[in-house]
């Protein structure tokens, strides 16, 4: 007789969900170390063509500003599992999820400056402390929070994209964009310390994003991922089959909101700033639809029949998120920077693409292999643990 796989558990398939997320952030942070021309606005001139053309239209459409979301959502969700452990034990809240966040901090803006400028952990721990204050509420409360500053955020880059057309502004010329892309490429190309100083100089412009962009849209995931934490819509995912198939049939709203994004955020040096700034107002508001698509496929691919082969796959990579997430990065600049092999313009946005599909197949496989052997926690997760408890550090601990 063949043997089944067990029914996935709550936790199982949060860290399902984050073990996909973790593709996603992946196939977009590495177009960032391929080229330095990414997210420039214009088109890297060593590679163009149809295969790149179409490869970087595919990731603006389908994974940028959208899988961090996916993230955020979760972290508002893991929240209230965390919250209801520490409860639980008796702990003191406010004190051990502050130093939670403070770590996040430390180690985010260590990630920032030694390997990804684009670094996202640092932002969640400053936005996460506002989980504390919205603790209390009920779950209707919170989501419409979270509603709500997504909306206010949109409408504020709406007015701003209104103001910029009628103030007719125009845009850095081609020229300028491509003399300072080459010029970071060869930067990163460099050795360490080259690197560290380019990170450290792009730290100006990532935070901006960050804070004006990210920021807004992350807290108001923070706040849905909690209201669902609240109602527990995870804990029994086969109740909620019919939120599912409504999300998976968003998918085309989802979808246009990506276009119209990359529509927006392509050649800016030949358009006024507004047609960025007002496809970045509707992007505050689709893009969560389509992190809800994704994240409704997969949850009903989990609840299909091969649900548990599926969240077996990727929930270890998923419990283990922190520290792949790291060494994504770690990976990422030993292959393209001046820290390794400094592969920077080398590798088409297909290539790169290809090459994120082998690190996460590399990654599940690797997470499977190391919880395998017995441990509990990753080591950055150990760290963040012995950081909130205020313990010694350990990846074996069972209670």
């Amino acid at each position: 007789m063949t043997a089944h796989p067990e029914k996935p558990t709550r936790i199982a398939f949060v860290d399902a969900l984050r073990g996909f997320a973790l593709f996603g952030i992946l196939v977009v942070n590495i177009q960032f170390f391929a080229s330095s021309f990414h997210g420039s606005g214009i088109d890297d001139p060593a590679h163009t063509g149809t295969l790149g053309d179409s490869a970087g239209l595919l990731v603006k459409v389908l994974f940028e500003t959208k899988f961090y979301l996916l993230f955020s959502f979760l972290f508002g969700y893991s929240f209230t599992l965390w919250l209801a452990g520490a409860e639980r034990r008796g702990e003191p809240v406010a004190a051990q999820f502050s130093r939670r966040m403070l770590f996040l901090i430390i180690v985010g803006t260590l990630h920032a400056v030694l390997l990804f400028p684009g670094d996202i952990l640092a932002t969640y721990g400053l936005v996460g402390f506002a989980l504390l204050r919205i603790r209390h509420w009920q779950s209707r409360k919170a989501f419409r929070f979270g509603m709500g500053v997504l909306v206010a955020t949109a409408g504020i880059y709406g007015l701003l994209g209104l103001a910029s057309l009628l103030a007719g502004e125009g845009a850095p010329g081609p020229g300028s964009i491509a003399a300072d892309s080459l010029e970071a490429m060869r930067a990163y190309g460099g050795d360490p310390l080259d690197v560290i100083s380019q990170n450290t100089s792009d730290l100006g412009e990532a935070y901006a994003l960050l804070l004006f962009f990210q920021a807004p849209s992350a807290l108001a995931m923070f706040a849905v991922g909690y209201a669902a934490g609240r109602l527990g819509i995870l804990r029994n995912p086969e109740d909620y089959r019919w939120l599912w198939k409504r999300g998976a049939l968003l998918l085309p709203v989802g979808l246009a909101g990506g276009v119209i994004y990359a529509w927006g955020s392509t050649e800016p040096a030949l358009h006024a700033p507004a047609r960025e700034i007002l496809a970045v107002a509707c992007d505050v508001l689709l893009a969560p639809v389509l992190s809800f698509s994704w994240l409704s496929l997969v949850l009903l691919l989990c609840l299909s029949k091969q649900g548990p082969r599926v969240v077996g796959i990727l929930a270890p990579a998923g419990r283990l998120a922190l520290t792949n997430y790291l060494l994504q990065s770690v990976f990422l600049c030993l292959l393209f920077t001046g820290y390794g092999l400094a592969l920077i313009g080398e590798v088409s946005p297909a290539g790169a693409l290809a090459v994120a599909i082998g690190i996460y197949c590399a990654q599940l496989a690797g997470s499977a292999l190391y919880l395998r052997r017995g441990p509990r926690y990753g080591p950055v997760e150990a760290l963040l643990r012995a950081a909130t408890r205020w313990t010694r550090p350990t990846t074996r601990v069972q209670s």
